[in-house]
């Protein structure tokens, strides 16, 4: 496997931002700042000023999404923090989805003039690297369940 395509909140970066070193990738949608490591490639989807973070509905999805591919990305998986209806999902927990879920609009990216529609999914194989990952670490982690996106700023 070659980089894999990390995005997430500001939530990780502390914990990745020693062993990176921070690209401006410019791309047909815009430019985005990646943190580029020997396995990894990281985005913190909301910025790195933690002053002044980009709101959920005026992030550049499709330029982070191209900047990825650009260096070499080839799978991409995010983190993003939820909640849960249910009660053995507990804060702190890992939840490997295999279900998404949207009533608004799915993502959507325009390249040359076609409308491309994204549906979130892992693969079978990137669902069974994290799960061995994070039992790996002692973190604790549900395997499956549906990721309900709803859509911002709340």
């Amino acid at each position: 496997m070659g980089l894999l395509g990390i995005i997430s909140g500001t939530i990780l970066l502390h914990d990745f931002e020693r062993e990176l070193r921070e690209e401006l990738v410019e791309t047909p949608y815009g430019n985005a700042s990646v943190m580029v490591g020997k396995h990894y490639a990281y985005i913190a989807r909301h910025g790195t000023d933690r002053r002044c973070p980009i709101l959920p509905h005026l992030i550049n999805h499709p330029a982070n999404i191209s900047a990825l591919k650009h260096i070499g990305v080839e799978e991409i998986a995010t983190v993003n923090s939820t909640g849960s209806l249910k009660i053995h999902l507990k804060p702190g927990m890992l939840a490997i989805p295999n279900d998404f879920m949207s009533f608004s609009a799915t993502p959507t990216v325009c390249r040359e003039g076609k409308a491309l529609h994204v549906v979130p999914a892992l693969s079978p194989k990137m669902r069974a690297a994290l799960l061995e990952a994070a039992r790996e670490c002692s973190t604790p982690v549900h395997d499956g369940g549906v990721y309900w996106q709803t859509p911002g700023p709340r």
